[in-house]
């Protein structure tokens, strides 16, 4: 009975510290989605196929603000990772989804799921979704947390009201706070201004 336990412990921890090992790079987020934006999730259901498997989340979202791929108020839908809550604001980072791709859960899953699924899903295995919240550190304007691991925080993100942890090679380690409209600031200036609401 202990050994299956400490396997399963085992395999838990490695799971755990493999998700710890993705670092996201907002400048190559910013290259590298189809979509950047600012937006408020009005509708969410699970998705399951035909056959009763769980396929994940899909969400309707109005874009508030864009940064790249979409228009301020255009609607779009996208999802996989179950847990967004209808009525939150995010900034997010999509890309379409292709069969048979990781985003659509392998080969197995694609053809059980693909039929159902959102156009685009979230980069970065989930982390191409940041909550926007009102932040205690920030008056209680809307603000986004971010800690390293798992995002790469550079200097560079001016505006920052908050932050706990040490300072390394251009890039603050530990946590953040920074006004979400600072924050959408930033990223719209990794896009340049041509870019910027393609």
């Amino acid at each position: 009975m202990l050994r299956p336990l400490s396997a399963l412990a085992i395999f838990i921890w490695s799971q755990a510290a493999s998700a710890l090992s993705i670092r996201v790079d907002f400048s190559e987020a910013v290259r590298t989605s189809a979509v950047v934006a600012w937006v408020e999730i009005e509708r969410g259901e699970l998705m399951t196929s035909p056959s009763g498997q769980s396929c994940g989340a899909r969400y309707l979202a109005r874009v508030v603000s864009a940064v790249k791929g979409v228009q301020p108020g255009q609607r779009i839908e996208f999802g996989r990772i179950i847990g967004h809550e209808v009525g939150g604001q995010y900034f997010v980072f999509l890309n379409e989804i292709a069969p048979n791709s990781p985003a659509a859960g392998g080969a197995a899953h694609a053809e059980e799921c693909i039929s159902s699924s959102p156009k685009y899903a979230e980069t970065s295995e989930g982390m191409g979704t940041i909550p926007i919240h009102y932040g205690e550190r920030v008056s209680y304007k809307q603000a986004v947390s971010l800690n390293d691991p798992p995002y790469v925080i550079p200097m560079a993100l001016v505006g920052s009201s908050y932050h706990s942890g040490n300072i390394a090679g251009g890039q603050m380690i530990g946590s953040t706070q920074i006004e979400a409209a600072n924050f959408l600031e930033y990223l719209q200036s990794l896009v340049g201004p041509r870019k910027v609401q393609e």
